[in-house]
Parts: structure tokens; C-alpha cells; sequence
């Protein structure tokens, strides 16, 4: 938005798109074209500059999980047809979707790269943080939950839940002071398999 010599504001659209193939941006624009129009924010249609370019594919899957794994499938099929690991590139809106990628990528050991990341945002270093904070204030609620978040501990979120309305019942009480309750009154899976699974176990000693 401008103004002209008469103080009359008026509009310059920019319609002429130089990055995207018409194919994504008829797609696009099916996609904003649920949006409302209004005055500040007008219908526009934009002008691609380069070929037709690839037919756009839409998968819908029904969970998070289910998206991971449709993409790895994805990426090692197009490996083993010749493609290189650095010749893709998967994108994602915010980086809260990006963990179970991440996840499922490891397990299958391909290769990548996270662009535009600060390494403290890392899922695994952000566990060892929650480690770190939970053993110099063991009343951080936060970090205790992500701690018993981890696989170790055989929790499912329902647990989780369970743990937080018992603290939260007794007021000004942590986690930390719950988990020292009686191992029978603790959601814990206590079998020898379930035991055998953690790779070591884990105790706090802190003075409050």
C-alpha cells in the first residue's frame, strides 16, 4: 500500500510468480481460495513464469506415524531407483511436526539434514536438557514430564495424565514428590521384560 501525490492511497499487485511450477500453483490457490475475502486481503490470481512441471500427488493419512512412514517409504523406493539422499527435500509448516519424521528417519538410518535449526531444538538434545534440569531442580515439572515421557519408562500419556491430576490435587506438590510414592500406587510397568528393556535406571537425590 502506497500514497499517491493526492494523498489518495491505491494498491500494486504482484501477480507474476517466478518460483513455482502452474501445477503448485493451481493447487495453491485451491487451498486459499477457502480463506474469506475481504478488502485488506483481495482474490488474486497468480502468474507462473516456468513450465508445467510435475502432476501434484495428495496422500491423506490418519496419523502422524502414518505420514512418517509413507514418506521414508517414499524416500528409499526413489533411492533405490538411483537418486541420491541429497536430492530430496521434505518440508513441513513448523517444527513441531517434524519429531515423528525425525523418529522414523533414524530407525532407518537415512541420512539427513535439519535446515534452519537451532541444535538446542534437537528432540534428543532437548531430552538431555530436560535430564539435566530435572537433576538441579528436581521440583521443574516441565522437565519431569518430559523425562517420563521417554520410552524407558514404559509411561503411555494416559499415565502421564494420572501423575499430573495426583500433584495437581495436592497443591504446591511436584512430580518429583509424587514419584516417590509407594512403587504400587505408581503407573510404572514393573515387569522382569519391561525392566529389562531400560538401560539403566534412574534416581534422583536432591535436597529441596
Amino acid at each position: 500500500m502506497e500514497t499517491g501525490a493526492d494523498s489518495t492511497p491505491y494498491r500494486v499487485t504482484l501477480t507474476e510468480n517466478y518460483r513455482s511450477t502452474p501445477n503448485i500453483l493451481r493447487v495453491a490457490t485451491q487451498v486459499i481460495a477457502q480463506n474469506e475475502v475481504s478488502a485488506d486481503f483481495p482474490k488474486k490470481v497468480l502468474q507462473p513464469t516456468k513450465p508445467e512441471g510435475e502432476r501434484i500427488r495428495i496422500a491423506e493419512l490418519a496419523t502422524a506415524d502414518d505420514e512418517a512412514r509413507w514418506v521414508s517409504d517414499g524416500l528409499e523406493r526413489l533411492h533405490a531407483a538411483g537418486l541420491r539422499w541429497k536430492d530430496f527435500a521434505v518440508l513441513y509448516r513448523q517444527h513441531a511436526h517434524r519429531d515423528k519424521m525425525v523418529e522414523e528417519l533414524s530407525r532407518r538410518k537415512i541420512p539427513f539434514v535439519i535446515s534452519k535449526l537451532s541444535i538446542l531444538e534437537h528432540p534428543l538434545v532437548r531430552d538431555v536438557l530436560a535430564y539435566l534440569r530435572l537433576i538441579a531442580a528436581p521440583f521443574n515439572d516441565v522437565a519431569c514430564a518430559r523425562v517420563l515421557a521417554a520410552p524407558a519408562w514404559h509411561l503411555e500419556a494416559a499415565d502421564l495424565v494420572r501423575l499430573a491430576e495426583r500433584a495437581a490435587k495436592k497443591r504446591g506438590t511436584a512430580l518429583y514428590d509424587i514419584l516417590q510414592s509407594p512403587q504400587s500406587e505408581l503407573p510404572f510397568d514393573a515387569s522382569h521384560s519391561a525392566l529389562a528393556g531400560c538401560s539403566s535406571s534412574f534416581r534422583l537425590t536432591a535436597k529441596r
